[in-house]
């Protein structure tokens, strides 16, 4: 159903990781999203008309009718990063960062409909390199601990100025020296 939302021109949010976690860092990316984007782009008209609209995960108001068909519609990725200033305190702040946005190639299918290991391989690594750039990746929880320390110093400095740090701000900065602390 994915593969023709796509095809559609609808979108849908994945989560590639495949999993739900609170670690310091990405969990390895699984092959999944890439499948999905790189079929969508192959679906042919037939199957997509094979499709009945009960099948579709779209909104009361167009499941009277159809959804067209978007041949040759380009299917772009954009990687989402969340960053929480307390992952475990009920209303504490998120950052939603935005990253790079990309176009996804069209490949042939292998005759079990499905696309190539490399280009597969490929995607997969596009997709998790773009989810790097809009999360913090530390190894450990006491690496972590040491970057918030090492930032709420480096912060401080704005405690008595008149203006505060965004959280875009205090992220690029635990970001940055995550990156030194490697």
């Amino acid at each position: 159903v994915c593969r023709e939302l796509l095809n559609r021109g609808r979108c849908i949010a994945i989560f590639p990781e495949g999993i739900s976690h609170d670690d310091t860092k990405l969990k390895p990316i699984k092959t999944g999203a890439a499948r999905i984007a790189l079929g969508a782009l192959s679906v042919s008209s037939e199957q997509l008309l094979s499709v009945s609209s009960e099948q579709l995960a779209v909104s009361s108001q167009e499941t009277a009718h159809r959804l067209p068909l978007t041949a040759h519609l380009p299917l772009k990725i954009m990687a989402v990063g969340l960053f929480y200033t307390s992952k475990t305190a009920f209303r504490s702040e998120v950052l939603i960062r935005y990253g790079e946005i990309f176009a996804v190639e069209k490949v042939e299918l292998d005759e079990n409909g499905e696309p190539p290991r490399e280009a597969i391989r490929e995607l997969t690594d596009k997709i998790e390199t773009a989810l790097r750039n809009v999360t913090l990746n530390l190894e450990s929880a006491e690496e972590l601990d040491a970057v918030l320390k090492a930032e709420a110093l480096f912060s401080s400095v704005y405690k008595n100025l008149l203006f505060k740090d965004t959280l875009t701000q205090s992220f690029q900065r635990l970001q940055n020296l995550a990156e030194k602390y490697e």
